[in-house]
């Protein structure tokens, strides 16, 4: 897997965890800050420490070049988004997530 794709895998990931997790105990909904997880990837034998910053950085040089406020590809634009706020913008991350996960993004 190159570094891109690892790190756009990173983005989805953390997204994802930082929009909502439950607690196995009460099945009730918490909201988990991304700073506070560690990212593990299925057949990594170690763990990767990303910061929500590292990823608003990757946002920014690989996923702004074509979904800016200019461009707007795909009809979105991730001028500004920060990954540590993903909730707030709820919508934009699960579908960065969708196409992450479904191998269309990056475009090759």
């Amino acid at each position: 897997m190159n570094t891109l794709t690892t790190a756009l895998v990173a983005i989805g990931a953390a997204l994802l965890l930082a929009v909502q997790t439950v607690d196995p105990d009460s099945g009730s909904y918490e909201v988990v800050s991304p700073a506070e997880r560690t990212v593990a990837f299925a057949g990594d034998p170690g763990t990767i420490d990303v910061t929500t910053e590292d990823l608003t950085t990757l946002v920014q040089q690989y996923c702004q070049v074509c979904h800016n406020d200019v461009m707007m590809t795909g009809n979105m634009s991730l001028t500004g988004f920060d990954v540590a706020a993903a909730p707030e913008r709820a919508e934009t991350a699960e579908g960065m997530i969708r196409k992450l996960r479904a191998g269309m993004m990056p475009p090759k």
